[in-house]
């Protein structure tokens, strides 16, 4: 299922080919985008990925991956993304996406450069997320999800606090939003929550979900 000219006609690398083939018997939904051209778009789509949105070759080839998000553009995570491509390093993020028939799902996305035959390259691969906690935390700013992560560990309050250079009072209130967003009312229900969202992403990746 290769396509795109640049990334099968143009640059007709054994490694690509090599690759796309790969992703397409992975099931993985993937996609390769081209960052050398105007907007970033897609010139490679896995059977995967148009099984995940429900778009065709037809339709993906040649656009720019925001449009999974439809009228939700400007996502905070969407943001972060965009910033490590921009600065040419791997990232992930939750973002809330629509398939063709417009049945909103959200889906955790890796992204990550590489350099192709014929210049920069970036590979995109999605996984589905199920978990009801991992999709409150894309709501949170990211301050927010930095505390989160701090709050998830065995860090004392005030050593979390220092660790993120803010007042111990300052993160108490961080803390107190953090639970209303996640509807969590306590420290060790977040951590248990965390956890879970973390085992339900390794299970989903093992193929076990």
């Amino acid at each position: 299922m290769l396509d795109g000219a640049r990334f099968c006609n143009e640059a007709s690398g054994d490694k690509e080919v090599i690759l796309a083939s790969a992703l397409d018997a992975s099931g993985l939904a993937a996609i390769i985008t081209d960052l050398g051209r105007e907007d970033n778009p897609i010139i490679y789509a896995s059977e995967g990925f148009s099984k995940l949105t429900g778009y065709d070759n037809r339709e993906i080839l040649g656009r720019n991956c925001r449009f999974l998000q439809g009228s939700e553009l400007g996502q905070t995570e969407a943001k972060k993304l965009e910033s490590a491509i921009a600065r040419g390093v791997a990232c992930q993020g939750v973002l809330k996406n629509f398939r063709k028939d417009g049945t909103p799902f959200y889906s955790e996305v890796s992204i990550s450069p590489f350099e192709g035959p014929v210049g920069p390259l970036l590979l995109s691969v999605q996984r589905e997320v199920f978990s009801a906690f991992k999709v409150k935390i894309v709501s949170l700013t990211p301050r927010e999800q930095e505390a989160l992560k701090l709050l998830a560990s065995s860090l004392g309050s005030r050593e979390a606090a220092l660790r993120l250079g803010i007042s111990f009072n300052t993160f108490r209130n961080y803390t107190q939003q953090i639970y209303k967003k996640l509807d969590v009312h306590s420290r060790a229900e977040l951590m248990a929550e965390f956890a879970s969202a973390v085992d339900l992403a390794r299970e989903t990746a093992s193929g076990r979900w």
